[in-house]
């Protein structure tokens, strides 16, 4: 979904799905599935592996783990 946007959105956005990431990596879920949920939360619409994988810098192959991957609960 290449949508142009202004460059101050863009970089919030990047700032909030970097967070995303480096929150579930702390809860010891990894870090790609935080960015993956970020991106996917800040996308409007739907979005493919391909898509996902091309806003975050990743391969479909780690996007496809991330969201394939179940995490245990929280206690």
């Amino acid at each position: 979904m290449a949508t142009q946007q202004n460059p101050i959105v863009g970089e919030v956005r990047a700032r909030l799905v970097e967070l995303a990431g480096r929150t579930t990596q702390e809860l010891g879920m990894g870090r790609i599935i935080g960015q993956v949920l970020g991106d996917v939360y800040l996308t409007d619409g739907e979005s493919s592996l391909d898509d996902i994988g091309n806003n975050l810098g990743l391969s479909k192959a780690a996007v496809s783990i991330a969201a394939r991957r179940r995490t245990r609960p929280c206690r």
